[in-house]
């Protein structure tokens, strides 16, 4: 991992996203890309020119203002091998998941860190655009919400799809995993209507234990027609830290796990979310 791109709104699900970006940097000494990308509140038409720049004006030395706090945060600390982090800071005008998507065609991070209130807050952009982001960008992005937990990346719960893309995700779930040092569960949902997936989560198995060399695996399986509820009880029993998702390219697939159920859990789930394209 070289590089993190961290899009923050300074919002406190944006501190609790600083955590990972912070370890994760330590880990591995990627350069940190700090994305601030801010609004203008909306005025009627009427407002005087020179009142509509004064308030742009005000919105940028807020956000310069904001990031010069992270960097404060962040100068002094060192990564694993002992070298202060690096970090580079962005502050425009402009809509956030644009801004995003364009920083990311650009800087070609390894991963996005983007915090998430899990509720439409009108004042904090990714409360709303945390969603469309995953649809713009085919960057791994992780979504940290201002419930989860202090920073805690033990266990990784992968929720398989039993499609052809599962066997790449994982590869890179695993690539992940080894910075962390994470346990990784492969959880199948087997629903009443399709009851002999059971021999492709046996393929799926077999193909990857025998590319990794990676040890910390296990492969469940559960039997639940509702795949939030599966994929809750799972979290809350196996003291899960992190729910990786795959996000298929085609959003039209009818496959298991669809679009409805990773915008549900990214609004309501209060453990951090990993979404693999």
């Amino acid at each position: 991992m070289k590089k993190i791109l961290f899009a923050t709104d300074f919002s406190p699900a944006a501190t609790q996203a600083m955590n990972y970006v912070i370890e994760l940097a330590r880990k591995t000494g990627a350069e940190i890309y700090i994305l601030n990308a801010y609004l203008v509140p909306a005025v009627e038409f009427t407002v005087d020119m020179p009142i509509y720049s004064e308030m742009r004006r005000e919105e940028k030395l807020n956000s310069e203002r904001h990031l010069k706090d992270i960097i404060h945060l962040i100068s002094n600390i060192k990564d694993d091998k002992g070298n202060f982090l690096k970090y580079k800071t962005v502050s425009e005008l402009g809509d956030p998941v644009s801004a995003i998507a364009r920083h990311v065609e650009h800087e070609q991070p390894d991963i996005v860190i983007i915090g998430n209130t899990g509720i439409d807050d009108p004042y904090r952009w990714y409360a709303s655009a945390a969603a469309e982001i995953i649809n713009e960008i085919t960057t791994p992005i992780l979504i940290a919400p201002s419930t989860a937990r202090p920073y805690s990346l033990k266990h990784i719960l992968y929720a398989a799809e039993l499609v052809k893309d599962d066997a790449e995700a994982i590869t890179k779930l695993v690539d992940f995993a080894k910075i962390v040092g994470a346990w990784i569960t492969v959880l199948h949902i087997v629903d009443s209507k399709n009851e002999e997936s059971a021999h492709l989560f046996k393929t799926l198995q077999k193909e990857i234990t025998s590319t990794t060399d990676y040890n910390k695996m296990s492969w469940r399986s559960a039997k639940n027609d509702n795949l939030q509820e599966a994929i809750s009880e799972l979290v809350a029993n196996d003291n899960i830290d992190l729910i990786s998702l795959l996000r298929h390219p085609r959003p039209a697939l009818d496959s298991l796990f669809h679009k409805s159920l990773t915008k549900a859990l990214i609004k309501a789930s209060p453990t951090p979310l990993l979404v693999i394209h």
